[in-house]
Order: C-alpha cells, then sequence, then structure tokens
C-alpha cells in the first residue's frame, strides 16, 4: 500500500560528522527516507519468509522466499509497490538460493534440494533453474547442476551470484564445500563450478570448475560475478582467497585467464561497474574492510567496523555498499564510492518489527529491503522502499 507508513521530511536530515579515514574524511550522511511499504506479499496462516530480492530493469522488484514446510513463493511488485500477482511453484525439499529478471520482465529462480544418503549411496545437492513469463506463468525448471558428496551432512554451498552479461546471458557460479571422502581427518575439498545459461532454453553455453583442496591450501573462490564494463561481455570476475591474502582475477566465460592482481586482507564482496575501475572490492583486515577499485591497486578507503552481510550494486558511475549492523541494531548504511573518493552518505531505518532479510539495489540508488513483519500472529513477508535523498558530498 503506497505511503501506508511515510516518514516527514522534518526532524530526517541529521547532520553529523563521522571519520573513515584518511582517504574519506569527514563526510556528512542523512537519514534516508522510506517511500512506501509495500502491500503484504503473503499473509497467511503459517509463516512466510523472504529468501531473495531484485529489482528489474524494468523498475518491477521481484520477491522469492518460502512457507513455513511448504511451498515456495514468487511475487511481482510495481514501482510504487503493488503487488501484482503471487506464484507458488517448487516442491517439497526445495529451497530458493537467488533471483534475477531480464529487460522482457522474465524472472529466473534457482532453487536447490538435498538428496541424503540411503545406504551407502552418496548425497547429492541438485540446482534447478526456473523461468516464469512477465504475467507469472512458469515456462521451464531444469535440473542444471547436481553436486554429489559422500558426507552431504558436512558438505554445504554457496551460489553468491546470478545475473545476466552485456549479451543476456545467464552468469551463475555455485561455491561447493565438501569433505572429499568419509573420516575425520578427510582433506577438505572446495571449488567454484561456474556456468552460463542461454535465458530462452536453459541450456548451459558454457561451464568450468574450479578446484581448490584445502590440504594444498590452494586458493578458493570466495565471491563471483560477471563483468558489466558497458560494451564487455562474457567474462568472469573472481574474488578468491589465497592463503591470508585476496586475489583478483579476470576469466573468460570458458575460464581462460585474462588478468590477475593480488593484496592483502581477507577478500568479502566483488562488484562490476560500468565504467573504469570496472570493479570494486572489500577485503578484511583486523576486523576493517577496506575497499580496493581494479585496475587502481590503492586503497580507497578503511571502513571503521567489519562490513557484515554487505551488498555491492553498480550504481551509473558509482557503487553502493550497504551493511546490516547487528552490533548496532538493525539499520543500514552506505557508502558511496565516486572516483578516488568514498563517503558514508546515508542510513536507512528498519521499523520495529520489520526484520530485513534480504537487500537489493536499483540503479537509481533506491533501497529495497525485503524480510518478514510480525503480525501478531505469524510472519508475512514485506518489502520496503528507501530512496537516495539529502545526499551530501
Amino acid at each position: 500500500m503506497k505511503n501506508q507508513i511515510r516518514l516527514t521530511w522534518t526532524g530526517i536530515v541529521i547532520g553529523f560528522m563521522v571519520f573513515l579515514s584518511a582517504c574519506s574524511s569527514n563526510p556528512t550522511y542523512t537519514l534516508e527516507e522510506q517511500v512506501w511499504v509495500g502491500a503484504t506479499v503473503i499473509k497467511g496462516p503459517v509463516d512466510e519468509y523472504a529468501d531473495a530480492i531484485t529489482v528489474a530493469p524494468t523498475g518491477h522488484v521481484y520477491v522469492a522466499g518460502h512457507e513455513q514446510y511448504a511451498r515456495l513463493i514468487l511475487s511481482k511488485l510495481n514501482g510504487s509497490g503493488l503487488k501484482l500477482w503471487t506464484k507458488y511453484f517448487g516442491s517439497l525439499g526445495m529451497y530458493i538460493e537467488k533471483i534475477a529478471a531480464d529487460t522482457l520482465g522474465n524472472s529466473f529462480v534457482v532453487t536447490k534440494r538435498t538428496i541424503f544418503q540411503v545406504n551407502l549411496e552418496p548425497g547429492q545437492f541438485i540446482f534447478t533453474l526456473h523461468k516464469f513469463a512477465p504475467n507469472g506463468t512458469q515456462l521451464w525448471q531444469k535440473d542444471i547442476a547436481t553436486i554429489n558428496s559422500p558426507d552431504i551432512s558436512a558438505a554445504y554451498t554457496i551460489v553468491p551470484s546470478f545475473e545476466f552479461d552485456g549479451a543476456g546471458t545467464i552468469f551463475l557460479p555455485i561455491i561447493v564445500h565438501d569433505v572429499g571422502r568419509a573420516g575425520p581427518y578427510a582433506p577438505q575439498i572446495e571449488y567454484g563450478l561456474l556456468m552460463t545459461f542461454d535465458p530462452v532454453t536453459g541450456n548451459t553455453s558454457s561451464s568450468f570448475r574450479w578446484d581448490n583442496n584445502y590440504a594444498n591450501q590452494s586458493r578458493k573462490i570466495v565471491d563471483a560475478r560477471v563483468r558489466q564494463q558497458a560494451g564487455v561481455a562474457g567474462e568472469w570476475l573472481l574474488l578468491e582467497q589465497v592463503g591470508f591474502a585476496s586475489a583478483f582475477e579476470r576469466r573468460s566465460a570458458n575460464g581462460t585467464l585474462i588478468a590477475e592482481q593480488t593484496y592483502g586482507g581477507y577478500p568479502l564482496k566483488i562488484a562490476s561497474v560500468t565504467t573504469e575501475p570496472f570493479a570494486v572490492f572489500t577485503t578484511d583486515v583486523g576486523y576493517t574492510s577496506t575497499c580496493i577499485a581494479v585496475p587502481i591497486t590503492t586503497c580507497k578507503t578503511t571502513f571503521a567496523r567489519y562490513l557484515d552481510n554487505s551488498v555491492i550494486n553498480s550504481d551509473r558511475n558509482e557503487v553502493s555498499i550497504i551493511r546490516r549492523d547487528g552490533t548496532q541494531g538493525r539499520h543500514g548504511e552506505r557508502y558511496r564510492i565516486t572516483g578516488t573518493t568514498v563517503t558514508l552518505v546515508n542510513t536507512y531505518p528498519e521499523p520495529v518489527p520489520f526484520a530485513t532479510e534480504k537487500i537489493a539495489l536499483n540503479k537509481n540508488s533506491a533501497i529495497f529491503s525485503a524480510g518478514y513483519f510480525w503480525n501478531g500472529q505469524n510472519a508475512d513477508i514485506q518489502i520496503r522502499k528507501f530512496n537516495a535523498r539529502g545526499v551530501q558530498f
């Protein structure tokens, strides 16, 4: 419901100085205005939770979630927060991983289900790609990857991103942590399965596996994105851990190495921007976070606190980093990188009893926050939008 909750501008702008680093000193930041609270996406007799959110190029907002012990949910809202439709899909044991939408209004959801061991047979993680038309009709679903493990209870997988390159090809990385073989002293295996897909058919365009064995202290993929620089298509951007350091790599869609650079600090997140520098990422050094622009190798800023649950997204010629600070209560902060300057420019509130689960940005810097709202009996999924207002540089 548009303007269901609207914060007045009086008293919203808060001026105070925050010291971030020598690269970015004394910035001013403001409290971001909540523009609307979207109509409750799902309101039923059981708890519903948001698992993924994305903002399509068309301006529509898609949220995927699940009912407690039951069905998967996909909802579409317009730019004013009005719910257009809600669809139920999937089968028992499926869980939402990621969601994306293309320029035509189609939405794509990656789900995962777990098959546990029976007798001596290995367990499996099975990933499925679902495609939905703009009206919510499910067009197809395809199993796209099966991960086998001798001890599925000790293994886990991470899907760090799910997006399109400049040619419209779907890029999907899956990071796998496995015990390798049964036994308490078994070598632990971590590898990246990096795949591209045709969005029309769902068929695999290319695929390669990036191996890593902890016993050999090889590198492991921490985050992966597709390069979004204007006019460039079909490249992976990989952020990796190498011992106690970070490595940034560019690889072609089929895995061919294009360029590599190494940095200090534990790698956290990576983003792709549309103009040079073409990537920005953060590393953690002693519970502080350093932001680095590539191919520029110098430190841009060091944040006062560890970026917990941060989201990095391109914003025209800028990059916004949003974090939810668990130690300071539930709220978000926006760090913006413009050229060689990094500033903390905005915060946004999270009204109780709303609890954020997922965050997304659109190209105009608006924040879309999906989470659950306790109605007194059970949890309902809601979405909130915050504008980037009152920004001062």
